[in-house]
């Protein structure tokens, strides 16, 4: 996941997270959980805490739809 700016230690810290919330879940979904995670959400996340903190700019808004 180093190409998309995580560490391993936070990818291993994402996919402890989705194993508590749905430990039903086989590990090949968590696999795509954890792709999708690090690729749209954290890096979308990174760009709209950078747009609210840049003075005289809109806030930016993120909606979860799970």
């Amino acid at each position: 996941m180093r190409g998309f700016g995580v560490d391993d230690a936070k990818v291993a810290e994402i996919v402890e997270a989705y194993r508590e919330d749905a430990p039903a879940m086989a590990p090949s979904d968590t696999l795509f959980a954890v792709c999708s995670e690090v690729q749209f959400r954290v890096p979308l996340a990174h760009v709209a805490e950078m747009k609210s903190a840049t003075p005289g700019r809109a806030r930016a808004w993120m909606v979860n739809l799970t």
